[in-house]
């Protein structure tokens, strides 16, 4: 499956994972099987899918935690810099 998506980049990985997320799963395998039986002349087991799928969802919470971190430290240095007026 890595060598499937050997040309994704971080953008091309969150579109796979808003299709993924919206589309059925029996569809999701379907594709994949044909993309990787056409693309690198493989097949894809469910639990490849699964894992692959666990990944994406595990780095979709952790950018929202980055973001809302991010966000955070923001809002405190303006709150910070405020109180030294």
């Amino acid at each position: 499956m890595a060598r499937l998506l050997t040309d994704f980049d971080g953008p091309s990985l969150n579109n796979l994972y808003d299709l993924i997320v919206r589309t059925e799963p029996q569809q999701i395998l379907s594709l994949f099987h044909d993309d990787c039986s056409r693309k690198i002349n493989e097949s894809i087991s469910l639990l490849e899918l699964a894992r692959f799928r666990t990944l994406l969802n595990e780095r979709q919470g952790s950018i929202k935690v980055n973001k809302l971190i991010k966000k955070s430290n923001i809002i405190l240095n303006l709150l910070t810099h405020c109180r030294m007026m």
